[in-house]
């Protein structure tokens, strides 16, 4: 299959994506259909669009079209032209009114019905209709959004979703998606450099690892790679969803990402993530990066507490004097489920003199914690 034609089946496909992924279609182009796709030389492009909002543009998904296709070196004609065009595609989109929010403000949703004929095969080779409802947050900044706020913020949220950005490149001749597609495609969305692209396309992944627990190998199998991936946003969103998956198989990488990764960020991450995982082999790496890593000890702390570890005592107790309530609050509570007496001190004081109420609560509640389990 030529360059070309796998690109034009991807500008389908990013259209088209949403319904594919919801459906798993099964559809075939027959070999008279491939014949005539492979012989596309000019494309007829045809495009309405409109909004709700008035005095608005809305997305000129027209010019996209025509600018992908021409990119890869197909020739795009419009509809009043008379030229000769081998493939019509035909896309409708409409922005329409959504839910009103109580302090004002609309969502917008977003209808694509996109319809591809071809001269020499009869029939539609592509008809399907999308629809999608963004739900875009009520504040942006500080300021309550109006409603042009919302509106650019629903064609954001759709502009940056990782399976509009790249699944397209796996519908091609079969518009077959399996999961371990969609599993590939999320992970390259990792890399991406938009941040809330990433972020999505990591929920993303432990979603479908969620409803797919067969996934869950194939997903850590694609991930491990990723944590010597240059781009220092992927590898910590790698670390970040293998340990929400509590991935045994990416144990012994993790280690090396503890130890190695020249991200402080990354290294606390690893070992919040080998601690999810609770495997005893991470037990010694744990343990050298509470004296040899300042910026990964306390998360190597919670992660060998969590593992009954008794070495992780003394870092944590330093912890309850730290700057930041939450990172108090959490040696607190952690301190009290290892239940090691050597805390009830430091325990007892920051129960009565944190400036935080709910720092105070975790202190009391772990030396309750503790004395209840008091020999």
């Amino acid at each position: 299959m030529t360059r070309k034609l796998w690109v034009f089946l991807l500008t389908i496909g990013i259209l088209l994506l949403v319904i594919l992924v919801l459906q798993h279609p099964r559809t075939k182009f027959s070999e008279e259909q491939g014949d005539a796709l492979k012989a596309t030389r000019v494309v007829k492009a045809i495009a309405r669009t409109s909004t709700w909002r008035r005095g608005s543009e809305p997305f000129d998904i027209g010019s996209s079209v025509k600018n992908q296709l021409e990119r890869v070196g197909f020739k795009v004609v419009g509809g009043a032209d008379n030229q000769h065009y081998d493939a019509l595609l035909r896309t409708d989109y409409s922005e329409e009114q959504g839910r009103p929010f109580s302090a004002g403000g609309f969502t917008t949703n977003i209808k694509l019905s996109v319809t591809l004929t071809h001269k020499r095969v009869r029939g539609k080779l592509f008809d399907k209709t999308v629809c999608i409802e963004p739900f875009p947050t009520q504040v942006i900044g500080t300021t309550m959004a109006t409603e042009y706020d919302l509106y650019q913020e629903a064609l954001r949220v759709l502009s940056c979703d990782p399976l509009i950005k790249y699944l397209g490149e796996f519908v091609a001749s079969a518009l077959n998606i399996s999961g371990g597609d969609y599993a590939s495609v999320l992970v390259s969305a990792l890399k991406d450099n938009d941040g809330e692209t990433q972020n999505r396309a990591a929920d993303a992944l432990l979603r479908l690892s969620s409803d797919e627990p067969s996934m869950t190998d194939e997903i850590t199998r694609l991930l491990v790679p990723v944590l010597k991936d240059t781009l220092a946003d992927a590898r910590h969103q790698a670390v970040r969803v293998l340990g929400d998956l509590k991935a045994r198989g990416a144990v012994e990488a993790l280690i090396e990402v503890l130890r190695n990764d020249n991200e402080g960020i990354i290294r606390s991450t690893a070992a919040y993530a080998l601690g999810e995982i609770g495997d005893r082999r991470a037990v010694g790496p744990l343990a050298d990066a509470l004296s040899q890593d300042s910026q990964a000890e306390f998360r190597a702390a919670v992660a060998l507490a969590e593992m009954g570890d008794t070495r992780a005592v003394d870092t944590l107790i330093r912890y309850l004097k730290d700057e930041l309530c939450l990172t108090r609050q959490e040696a607190a509570r952690t301190l009290g489920h290892l239940g090691n007496p050597k805390a009830l001190n430091s325990l007892k004081r920051i129960s009565e003199d944190d400036p935080y109420a709910f720092v105070r609560e975790a202190a009391t509640k772990a030396v309750n914690e503790i004395e209840a389990n008091a020999p």
